[in-house]
């Protein structure tokens, strides 16, 4: 016996659940429609429904990637426009912390319970201080210098003194490095979160954003430009920390360098015989917590100060590998023994001779010229000076002569390096900005 129902056959032969289906399919409707059977019931007019037999696995595998498409095409329309995102489709762990009034770091990175201020030992006094003013400064209050750039070598405390802030400060901080904020960026394009990353950067007062020189890519500087001018605007505190000036960090735009350099721009200098000794001896007490019993010579204290030159980070790990040693082989420390465990860190600084082409590299990033600028025939002061510093370190810092360092710029005579030679090493003395350069350039060389 045969059905009718919405002016299909609902039949159970196969020819007829054939026709059921190319003609649904050409109404671009795939949805089987239920099958009215007679089932043996005490009511001789009751009907019971129920879905048609399953379609054949091609056509199964067919409408599973339809479903799919449609389902990546949605996804796609909506990353493409993040302000249509609704609350309600972001998934719990990606909505944006509330304020509980609990002031703890809004952490897209973890921080480090060890990095305080009171285990920092400061090799440039101005750094420190703008990171304690900002940690300081009370919820709501007037911020007097944003943004903030500290920027120096690897190792000389960069990190520390943001994860410092972050710690430290009555106010909300979001402390993030540029690896995590591009991580961060990725979830939010292929997820469609933008409005919680978003909702997440206007809860936080202080953006503090660590290695900023790293953030690169098409995909990533708008966006990290757009952070940037959302707390500036809005009069919000900003630091960031960075290997080089922002004036020569071509990545971003001139609006963004401009903005970044008209805030305070701090180094962080390599730390002298001095505070290298400060930063073995606060590691060593750190270590005499958990071993009480710990014998660490003055002599091999003073032998890793003096030994390595380069950073902080390098004196940290050097103290925590002897340590190590001493602990594992039940070796007293001694200076044999310190020398052994270190070795690669003693090699990794050892004074290297810079090559041509790495002062040429750094003198045109700090004055902001081309190297074809530099080895050109042009004569304006914005080149010259910049070329005759060039010659004046290469003289000082290759073992190169003359005529061959005339000939690396533009096949110069080398009477004309030696005027360069002469002419900065009478400047220097008399100039205090030329000598900054030159003891810029010179710790960028190592």
């Amino acid at each position: 016996m045969e059905k009718k129902m919405q002016g299909y056959s609902l039949a159970g032969t196969p020819e007829a659940r054939a026709a059921y289906f190319r003609r649904v399919s050409e109404k671009g409707d795939m949805r089987p429609a239920p099958r009215v059977v007679e089932v043996a019931t005490a009511d001789p007019e009751a009907k019971h429904e129920r879905w048609p037999e399953p379609r054949s696995r091609e056509d199964a595998h067919a409408a599973h990637m339809r479903r799919v498409a449609s389902n990546c095409a949605r996804e796609i329309d909506t990353a493409a426009r993040p302000a249509l995102v609704q609350q309600q489709d972001v998934p719990p762990a990606a909505k944006p912390v509330k304020d509980t009034g609990d002031q703890t770091p809004m952490g897209w990175t973890p921080l480090n319970p060890s990095m305080t201020f009171e285990t920092f030992v400061a090799s440039s006094d101005l750094p420190l201080a703008l990171a304690r003013k900002v940690a300081a400064t009370e919820r709501w209050s007037r911020v007097e210098h944003s943004p903030i750039v500290i920027y120096g070598g690897d190792g000389l405390g960069k990190t520390h003194l943001l994860q410092a802030i972050a710690a430290t400060s009555p106010q909300q901080c979001l402390y993030v490095t540029a690896e995590d904020f591009m991580y961060r960026l990725v979830g939010t394009l292929t997820k469609g979160q933008g409005e919680a990353m978003r909702k997440t950067l206007a809860q936080a007062e202080v953006l503090l954003v660590d290695g900023i020189d790293r953030i690169t890519g098409s995909m990533f500087v708008p966006h990290f430009e757009q952070a940037i001018d959302l707390f500036a605007s809005g009069g919000q505190q900003v630091v960031c920390t960075s290997r080089v000036v922002p004036a020569v960090l071509e990545m971003l735009g001139p609006e963004t360098r401009r903005r970044l350099s008209s805030g305070m721009v701090a180094e962080m200098a390599p730390p002298n015989y001095g505070q290298r000794k400060d930063i073995v001896a606060k590691r060593i007490e750190i270590h005499r917590t958990d071993f009480a019993a710990l014998a660490f010579p003055d002599e091999v204290a003073e032998f890793i100060a003096k030994s390595i030159t380069t950073n902080g980070r390098d004196l940290v790990g050097a103290v925590s590998r002897i340590v190590a040693h001493s602990e594992l082989a039940g070796r007293t420390i001694d200076l044999q023994m310190a020398e052994l465990a270190i070795l690669d860190l003693l090699r990794a600084n050892t004074v290297k001779t810079p090559k041509i082409e790495d002062i040429q590299r750094v003198v045109c990033q700090h004055y902001g010229i081309s190297r074809g600028d530099l080895v050109s025939a042009r004569r304006t002061k914005v080149i010259v000076r910049p070329r005759q510093v060039a010659m004046y370190l290469c003289k000082m810092l290759t073992p190169r002569s003359l005529p061959e360092i005339g000939r690396r710029f533009g096949n110069r005579d080398h009477t004309t390096v030696l005027h360069a030679v002469r002419k900065i090493d009478d400047l220097k003395e008399r100039d205090q900005k030329l000598a900054e350069d030159i003891e810029i350039i010179t710790r960028g060389l190592a």
